[in-house]
């Protein structure tokens, strides 16, 4: 698998750990989110979704993206990976972008 495909699997892993912890099937979800059992189904099978329904679904289950993402990284062991010198150097260069690293590097999601 893909580096680029990694993320949205551990998305749906988290989901359906969430689901799973809060015994809510694919056909509560679909009802939730106003779609059918076979597309919710579909879409966690192909780990294909837009960003607004990946939000639908957080909002179903009462659980922010960032716990999400946070859940997906713990399942799989990730340490991060290092930061090259011209992403350092980015950072260093705006205090902005730097400010907005830090809250993100350290689970905070702005809310």
């Amino acid at each position: 698998m893909s580096k680029g495909n990694l993320m949205p699997m551990r998305i749906m892993t988290s989901l359906k750990a969430i689901m799973k912890s809060r015994q809510i099937t694919y056909r509560e979800l679909a009802r939730r989110i106003r779609l059918s059992e076979a597309s919710v189904k579909r879409i966690f099978s192909r780990a294909t979704l837009t960003l607004a329904r990946l939000d639908d679904i957080c909002q179903a289950l009462e659980v922010s993206l960032s716990e999400v993402v946070r859940l997906g990284s713990e399942q799989s062991g990730d340490n991060p990976e290092p930061l090259s010198v011209e992403q350092e150097t980015a950072l260093a260069a705006d205090p902005k972008l730097l400010a907005c690293f830090y809250l993100l590097a350290n689970g905070r999601d702005g809310t």
